[in-house]
């Protein structure tokens, strides 16, 4: 009997990871450098190669699970991030990742989204001028497997978090060409069989409004309650303590706000430090818990050494950011998800040096998680914070 599998992919800055979801059960995952990187390429990325490491992903997540039957489809991914679309809907070229924001001056607003945009202009005036139409990254593969241009938008409440008509006229940037909002969870379409073809997923899946990861990190980590604390680790980090709308902070989700506190790019300083430095067939995860259990004889004397300074840094900057948080929160625990959650030695050093219990979830990619919440909720907004508690449960 075929199981009824949503595929869940978050176009992460650093990689592609995909997984199949049956209910609050993992059916696979993978995880997977884009087509044609050996180390991740942040300016030069096309969207070619991102839809080839996505084809991929199918291919590889049906071998392992060759009984599911795709049903759903959702895609998160990192953001702001933005893909220009000439008139012809041809892409227009490279994605300009969040990695980009810091090249160029650009004008203060709320929306990181639009100071991208703004930067998008300066650097690379010439497509920008080119492009009829531009979608934020994660939100392409959408539009790529229904035809549908819409951009998910976590709740009414963010939208000046992401872009409103007159923030866009006071910085002089083309509204027009922006695509309209689907809340996230809301059904954009079907799968066509033109995208069937080329991707491997099944004609007629529904596809669902994604999310930024984060906001599919915090529904994946169960952290859709007041008082709940999530660490978001990946190629960048930030810690969320999550309130009531009553309490100030920033919205993300209906009756939801948080307040953040963000790191520097940490996975970026250990990507730099892994690709320099890690022995041939190591694994990143692997590499985190033997310099976490101080085990020299894994590396060279020089790699120990640069590795544990690395690590030093990262957890200063993280003992920093949570003692800010609690300057004006309490709290003594946290669920902690994404690339570090898979080196459990590494986040019991982190969570002692801080004194903060921090937990980690059966399946460490929250985001994925997340994606799969909003899939089963197929459109029911309230039924999200409710999934996101059952799923996490059932994921510990």
């Amino acid at each position: 009997m075929k199981s009824e599998a949503a595929l869940i992919l978050d176009l992460g800055t650093s990689s592609l990871k995909g997984a199949l979801f049956e209910g609050g059960r993992r059916l696979a995952f993978v995880r997977l450098p884009y087509e044609g990187e050996r180390r991740p390429d942040f300016e030069n990325r096309s969207l070619q190669a991102l839809l080839k490491t996505a084809v991929r992903a199918v291919a590889a997540l049906r071998g392992r699970c060759p009984s599911a039957a795709i049903r759903s489809v959702v895609t998160v991914g990192n953001g702001p991030s933005w893909v220009a679309f000439d008139g012809g809907g041809a892409v227009c070229g490279a994605p300009l990742m969040w990695t980009a924001a810091g090249k160029t001056q650009t004008p203060p607003t709320p929306s990181r989204y639009l100071r991208l945009l703004d930067a998008f202009n300066r650097l690379h005036p010439d497509v920008f001028r080119r492009a009829q139409a531009f979608l934020p990254l994660s939100d392409a593969f959408a539009y790529f497997l229904t035809g549908e241009r819409a951009a998910a938008l976590s709740c009414e409440a963010a939208r000046f978090l992401y872009w409103e008509e007159e923030e866009c006229r006071r910085l002089g940037l083309p509204f027009e060409k922006l695509p309209p909002f689907a809340l996230s969870g809301e059904r954009l379409g079907t799968v066509t069989r033109e995208a069937a073809a080329a991707t491997g997923i099944d004609a007629g899946a529904a596809v669902y409004a994604g999310a930024p990861d984060y906001v599919a990190g915090l529904i994946g980590s169960g952290s859709l309650r007041p008082g709940a604390v999530f660490n978001r680790t990946g190629t960048s980090e930030a810690v969320n303590f999550v309130l009531d709308t009553a309490e100030g902070g920033a919205p993300f989700w209906d009756g939801f706000n948080v307040d953040s506190v963000f790191l520097p790019p940490t996975g970026i300083w250990f990507e730099e430090w892994f690709f320099r430095f890690a022995p041939p067939g190591m694994t990143p995860s692997r590499a985190a818990d033997d310099l976490a259990r101080r085990r020299r004889e894994a590396f060279s004397a020089e790699a120990f050494d640069a590795g544990r300074r690395l690590f030093d840094g990262i957890e200063e900057a993280f003992c920093a950011a949570v003692g800010r948080l609690r300057e004006r929160r309490r709290f003594e625990e946290a669920v902690i998800g994404g690339s570090q959650a898979e080196a459990a030695a590494w986040v019991a050093e982190k969570g002692k040096r801080c004194g903060l219990r921090l937990r980690i979830p059966r399946y460490a990619a929250c985001e994925l998680t997340g994606g799969a919440v909003l899939a089963a909720a197929a459109g029911k907004r309230g039924a999200v914070a409710f999934l996101s508690e059952a799923y996490s449960k059932a994921a510990r």
